[in-house]
């Protein structure tokens, strides 16, 4: 297997799974994505799933009911024609070649695609690979690092990846030709995503970066010394052979990000991704029927907590591009025609009510995961970063109607004085024609009612001026 060294005390791998989850927000309108989605017939919506976790939280994905669910999961149809329109080779059978820069290379199949489209205009594409060697078993180290680069998006120019497409019939040859044709994760992501109007993959460029990595196997037997620890190690953070772990990965019972299920069976969950080891024993169990738990319960259990963490974060990053002042706010607002802090309110209010939840199973070991997933990501830091923000909105928000109600108010304080102004001066002079129609002592009638006026001016400017220095010296302090 390139250059790797096959030991002959490794254990052989039984069975393998392994995802790679691409995080990924769009602005389109939820309703439209879907509705392009299953327009596209390219395709299949899954609505039904034989989980082992409570049946409403089941329900959050795989149902028809529209007021339970808060996304839904797609697969991408195995057809020839659709795979190829996406930059698949035409049968899952087909094996892609991995070329490594300085490195090993790497054989595997893409067995499946699919993602998970959410109403938090989060999402998820999951590429579905298998490593596999023709001379002999695949080894858990070639698992291991195929994985590692495989993740890696933003590094084309030192990882490239073929397959071998059937071209037109030879005569000469008297049989078809292959042409060798690169595949391209990127432009799988982008031809998948077109109409989506993607706002972010998370990553420090616009483009995807890296993959999260789920990823498990099934051994014939307990690793060596030291290697279970190591293997855990690397498969929950998708590290190559060449990063070394510390001495405190070596002790597994004390490790917050290790679970130990049971005799034979250990999870690893971080940031970068999730493993699982298991070995073989008297039960049949993990060699056979364990693969299929792990499709339909485990995976489904790490992408709800996937979504709690990238929704959030989704969340946190659309409200820090609001406006930083109440004047640029109202700005932003009058332009888009929208209350835009009631909207994000709304949405932080409705995130709370339908996706958050601490309860997904009633199986010990199942549950005990699950809570370990949202440690790890940091769920519950991410929801107090969140509470601190709907407080910010709501002081936003009142400061907001405060605003608009002292410029009201000052509105009408001020139309009330020139209004008062205007009664004055027509009152005035209607009082100056009554003193000339009842010829009262001679008076100059013009500076009579000039002298009125000048009167209520002056109190008019007194009580504003007074009103303009209480308000300087409210603000000063």
């Amino acid at each position: 297997m390139g250059n790797e060294n096959n030991k002959s005390n490794e254990p052989k791998v039984l069975n393998q799974l392994n995802y790679h989850i691409l995080p990924f927000a769009f602005k389109k309108d939820y309703c439209e994505v879907i509705k392009g989605i299953e327009a596209s017939n390219e395709w299949k919506w899954q609505k039904n799933m034989n989980t082992q976790v409570f049946t409403h939280i089941e329900n959050l994905v795989f149902s028809e009911n529209n007021k339970e669910t808060i996304g839904r999961k797609y697969i991408l149809l195995n057809d020839s024609k659709v795979r190829e329109k996406y930059g698949l080779p035409s049968k899952k059978t087909e094996t892609l070649r991995m070329y490594v820069k300085n490195n090993s290379d790497y054989t595997f199949k893409i067995m499946s695609m699919e993602m998970y489209i959410f109403e938090t205009n989060v999402g998820f594409i999951l590429f579905e690979i298998e490593f596999v060697d023709k001379k002999s078993n695949v080894d858990i180290e070639h698992i291991i690092n195929g994985n590692y680069f495989f993740k890696k998006f933003a590094h084309s120019n030192n990882i490239k990846i073929y397959y071998n497409k059937k071209g037109e019939y030879n005569k000469e040859l008297g049989k078809a030709e292959y042409i060798q044709v690169e595949f391209s994760r990127g432009k799988i992501v982008s031809n998948i995503t077109n109409d989506f109007d993607v706002d972010t993959f998370f990553t420090r460029i616009k483009k995807p970066e890296n993959c999260l990595v789920f990823n498990s196997v099934t051994l014939d037997r307990i690793p060596q010394e030291n290697m279970l620890e190591e293997y855990l190690f690397r498969m929950r953070r998708s590290f190559k052979d060449s990063y070394r772990p510390s001495p405190l990965e070596f002790n597994v019972e004390n490790n917050n990000e290790i679970l130990r299920m049971f005799e034979n069976s250990y999870w690893g969950v971080s940031l970068e991704g999730i493993g699982n080891i298991t070995y073989s024993t008297k039960d049949s169990f993990f060699a056979s029927n364990y693969k299929g738990n792990l499709k339909s319960t485990y995976i489904y259990m790490y992408i709800l907590g996937l979504h709690k963490r990238y929704a959030l974060l989704y969340l946190s990053m659309r409200i820090s591009r609001l406006p930083n002042t109440i004047k640029e706010y109202i700005k932003y607002e009058k332009k888009h025609k929208e209350n835009i802090l009631y909207k994000f309110r709304e949405k932080i209010v409705f995130f709370k009510f339908r996706c958050v939840f601490n309860e997904t199973s009633n199986i010990t070991h199942q549950a005990k995961l699950f809570d370990m997933i949202e440690n790890t990501l940091r769920i519950e830091q991410l929801l107090n970063e969140m509470e601190s923000e709907i407080e910010a909105l709501t002081s936003m928000i009142e400061m907001k109607e405060f605003k608009s109600k002292s410029e009201l108010r000052e509105f009408v304080a001020a139309a009330s004085l020139i209004f008062a102004v205007i009664s004055t001066i027509v009152s005035g002079w209607e009082l100056v024609k009554i003193i000339e129609k009842e010829n009262f002592p001679p008076v100059n009638s013009n500076a009579f009612f000039t002298l009125l006026v000048l009167t209520f001016l002056l109190v008019f400017l007194v009580f504003t001026g007074a009103k303009l220095i209480f308000k300087i010296k409210k603000e000063m302090k």
